[in-house]
């Protein structure tokens, strides 16, 4: 593993809510030299964003449930 990087838990991030739905941050931009990061979230069905673009990042989504 090189310098910066790290493995976190299930039980480990920086859980947040916002907007109703918890985010739980596994591993931010900050800690990635802004190449990449991750973010659980729970929510509701029907809860999801509206139609957007992003002009600089990819963004996908991984649905467990």
């Amino acid at each position: 593993m090189q310098a910066g990087q790290r493995i976190v838990a299930a039980a480990d991030g920086e859980p947040r809510r916002y907007i109703g739905h918890l985010f739980d941050w596994k591993i931010t931009g900050e800690a990635t030299g802004g190449a990449f990061s991750l973010v659980e979230i729970t929510g509701w069905q029907g809860g999801e964003p509206p139609l957007h673009l992003h002009s600089r990042e990819d963004e996908f989504f991984y649905v467990i449930e």
